[in-house]
């Protein structure tokens, strides 16, 4: 009888909808406590590749990517005449011919490797980077530039309030991580929000415009066809290969 009692009382605890639920809860727990870490693992694994490539001075080769021949061939150091200039850029002159303006091609490379870094960075990570173009000439190139790195753009005029009051007008809080300046004299409107949204941006500065408000500034010619396509392509190389690089880490 006692034999037939233990056997009774352990077939009931098997049975037991407490102690199936018991026993389920406890296959949960073994699987989130698996779960948890598995993503540890993983975390352990992304931080890693992310200090590696904050350690690495390029990590993503944007030195590949330009020159200072390339700049002199693209016709980057032409600046405007000697008398219409603005102070602030007198540091990145490298001196006078023919009543122009030339810009110091050493400094530009630097900024402009500088810059590259930064756009491969933000797209490395997911950031939203903004194309901002207000010349009319450049509207086709700078929205085939944005549409082939996978980015977003804005040509023609600058709508007020597109980033200070982004809610209202396009019902979204989300703004860009970065703004990428293509022409800066006719984007005041657009350097202002962005400085006054704390969001970063990088720009070309012909010798006509000022430096205020500009976080990654490009020293370079703005007005001619050749220079612009150089420019657009040159960034959307480096998001492009910052994406790539992305997917095989992920991998």
């Amino acid at each position: 009888r006692t034999g037939l009692k233990m056997a009774a009382l352990q077939l009931w605890r098997k049975l037991h909808p407490r102690n199936v639920l018991y026993r389920k809860v406890i296959r949960v727990k073994a699987l989130r406590t698996r779960s948890v870490s598995n993503l540890k693992s993983e975390m352990e694994k992304y931080t890693e590749v992310k200090e590696a490539i904050l350690d690495n001075e390029d990590s993503f080769n944007v030195k590949t990517l330009t020159s200072v021949e390339d700049l002199f061939l693209h016709r980057v150091h032409f600046g405007h005449k000697a008398g219409c200039w603005n102070p602030l850029m007198l540091p990145f002159i490298h001196g006078t011919r023919a009543g122009v303006h030339i810009i110091n091609l050493d400094k530009t490379y630097d900024c402009m490797v500088r810059a590259l870094n930064v756009v491969a960075h933000v797209a490395y990570r997911k950031g939203i980077i903004l194309f901002v173009n207000e010349r009319s000439q450049f509207e086709r190139i700078t929205e085939a530039a944005a549409t082939q790195c996978g980015e977003y753009f804005v040509t023609g005029d600058w709508r007020p309030g597109t980033l200070t009051n982004s809610f209202k007008l396009l019902g979204t809080v989300r703004v860009p991580d970065l703004v990428l300046f293509l022409s800066t004299p006719t984007s005041e409107t657009a350097i202002k929000e962005a400085f006054m949204c704390a969001i970063p941006s990088v720009a070309i500065l012909d010798t006509d415009c000022s430096t205020r408000y500009i976080t990654y500034p490009v020293p370079g010619n703005d007005d001619t066809p050749i220079t612009m396509q150089f420019y657009l392509n040159t960034f959307s190389k480096a998001i492009i290969n910052a994406k790539k690089q992305r997917e095989i880490d992920n991998d």
